[in-house]
């Protein structure tokens, strides 16, 4: 479909950074955490909606452990309204690999 997306991101800092943000109304079919480092990490996921910022208002997941090499499914079928933003932040910065995948679906029309 034309509206379908695949976005995968490592983030660099210790703050919650953007890993999609919606350009029409989709659904986030799959989130992925993947511990891409020998020790143990924290990481948090975040659904903000459009002119809203990450924090405690939009957390999804707060903190998760994550064990060495371990690859998490952390949220499936999150709808997303235009604006609408995935947030990820990790504990070790370039630590967690996140992938996010989705697209339109019928069911939210």
């Amino acid at each position: 479909m034309a509206n379908d997306f695949f976005v995968q991101k490592r983030p660099t800092s210790n703050s919650a950074e953007t890993l999609y943000e919606s350009l029409s109304l989709v659904h986030a079919s799959y989130i992925y955490a993947t511990n891409v480092t020998n020790g143990t990490v924290r990481y948090s996921i975040y659904v903000a909606p459009q002119g809203e910022s990450f924090g405690k208002n939009t957390v999804l997941i707060y903190r998760e452990e994550l064990v060495a090499y371990e690859t998490d499914l952390v949220g499936y079928s999150i709808p997303l309204l235009t604006g609408m933003k995935i947030g990820v932040w990790s504990s070790v910065s370039g630590s967690v690999n996140f992938t996010v995948f989705g697209g339109t679906s019928s069911f939210f029309f």
